[in-house]
Parts: C-alpha cells; sequence; structure tokens
C-alpha cells in the first residue's frame, strides 16, 4: 500500500441555517488509506454522496516544493506559464490525471482548450498555486509580478 497511496481530500463548508445551505469554505478533511490506516470521508453534516463530490484525489505525485498534487488543483509550469488545472481525463484508450487549461498562445489549427498526461516529470518541475476551492495565488514566471485569479500577468501578456 505504500507504494500505491490512495488518498482525498474532502473540502468542508460551513452551513449556514438561515439560508439551508452551505456557503463559505472551512477546512480540508483528508481521507482515504493515510498513514496505514483508512480514514473514512466526513458525513456528519452531510450525506455519503455528497462527501465524495466534495472529495478530490491525489494524484500520486508532489510538485518541485514538495506539496502533494490533488485532483482541481492549479499548477504552473516552465512550459504552462498561466495557471492549468488538474484534471482526470484521458485519450484513446487511456486515462489519467492531467493539466487542462485554456490556451493563451493558440494557434488557428489548435483547438481552444488543452490536456496533457501529468507525469512525475511534469510534477518535479510544476508548483502548486491554488486549487478550485479557496482560488489562486501566484508569482509570474517571466516577471515575478504577482497574480491573483487565473489571469496571464498583465505585463507579460502583450
Amino acid at each position: 500500500m505504500a507504494d500505491r497511496p490512495i488518498k482525498f481530500r474532502q473540502a468542508i463548508y460551513i452551513y449556514d441555517p438561515r439560508a439551508k445551505r452551505y456557503g463559505k469554505f472551512k477546512f480540508w478533511h483528508y481521507w482515504g488509506f493515510v498513514d496505514g490506516k483508512f480514514i473514512g470521508p466526513l458525513t456528519g453534516t452531510c450525506s455519503i454522496e455528497e462527501a465524495l463530490k466534495n472529495s478530490y484525489q491525489y494524484i500520486r505525485h508532489n510538485d518541485k516544493n514538495g506539496h502533494e498534487i490533488y485532483e482541481k488543483d492549479f499548477i504552473i509550469s516552465n512550459w504552462h506559464w498561466y495557471p492549468v488545472e488538474i484534471v482526470w481525463g484521458g485519450y484513446w484508450n487511456y486515462a489519467a490525471f492531467g493539466m487542462h487549461g485554456k490556451r493563451r498562445d493558440r494557434k488557428p489549427c489548435e483547438t481552444e482548450y488543452f490536456w496533457d498526461v501529468m507525469n512525475p516529470e511534469h510534477a518535479n518541475k510544476c508548483e502548486v498555486v491554488g486549487n478550485t476551492i479557496e482560488g489562486c495565488k501566484y508569482n509570474c514566471t517571466i516577471c515575478e509580478t504577482p497574480v491573483i485569479g487565473f489571469d496571464i500577468c498583465p505585463c507579460c501578456s502583450e
């Protein structure tokens, strides 16, 4: 089991009783086979279906800073200098975790979006800069300007 970690992180939200719905993100609950034992998802305030819907899988790779990479994380790297999302996907005969994003430097013959497999070599050269729940914040890889959100650095976009 040690060479094949099966882990998830579940987004836990604050329940608003007046609105009768979940609102702001509160914290991450990590579950799966963790430290040699199985820990289940939190279901005290929601159904198992809701817990699974808000859970994102560890992709078995760490970024260049040693941070674990999970599905729905945003990364930047030398070959994608703007944030791209980690998603589950695939091509004709296989499925894998990969990088998905809108092409910023698209040629007329290319599709508007791309999907590229995430392998250990890619992971070791990328950096996690956020996720779809908490947002995204990074320094431009070209000019070091702080950027918040999913846009390209304003001074490097021309």
